[in-house]
């Protein structure tokens, strides 16, 4: 993509703002609120993550869907934002154990299973987990071990590098669609 209609950033560490700076000036537009762009509303959503680089989420709404971005995050203040979500992509940075790096508990991130927990007390339909850092086993065991913990409440997805949606008529139809490079 040479000139996106806008780039939407959760936080400003390196692995999730790098090379913003590539981009021509006038896609270099920053929304502290949220947006309308077509028929998608974009609203951010505080979360905690990290003190130096505050973060946020985002809720996505069309017409038939409300889909919510959230990489990086250890809590989530005001979860109710999360409720009826028809896909989630989460942080899966830990399976089973938040990563927590200060004593207040506001650094760090929050574990799949701790996730999963939410998606099931917020009615969240589909999670999709993503930026895996610390993970040292193959997408096939982590979906496997995620699942499990799931118990048939959450359609769980593992993504993994160029990992796209196909998104028609609501959510009528949704896949992941491999890279044609794929390996496990």
């Amino acid at each position: 993509i040479k000139d996106p209609h806008a780039v939407f950033i959760t936080h400003l560490h390196p692995d999730h703002a790098a090379g913003i700076g590539d981009l021509p000036a006038t896609s270099r537009k920053f929304a502290k609120e949220g947006a309308k762009l077509d028929h998608v509303t974009i609203e951010p959503f505080p979360v905690l993550h990290s003190k130096l680089a505050p973060a946020v989420g985002y809720a996505i709404y069309t017409d038939h869907l409300k889909l919510i971005y959230c990489p990086d995050f250890l809590r989530i203040p005001q979860p109710e934002v999360l409720r009826n979500a028809n896909l989630a992509l989460f942080d899966g940075s830990s399976i089973k154990h938040d990563i927590v790096r200060d004593p207040e508990k506001t650094v760090g991130h929050m574990s799949m299973f701790n996730s999963l927990a939410l998606a099931r007390e917020y009615d969240i339909r589909r999670v999709c987990y993503l930026h895996f850092g610390h993970i040292k086993i193959s997408r096939a065991d982590l979906l496997s071990i995620l699942e499990k913990e799931a118990a048939g409440e959450v359609e769980v997805l593992v993504s993994h590098d160029n990992f796209q949606f196909e998104v028609t008529d609501g959510l009528q139809i949704m896949k992941a669609i491999p890279p044609a490079n794929a390996q496990e």
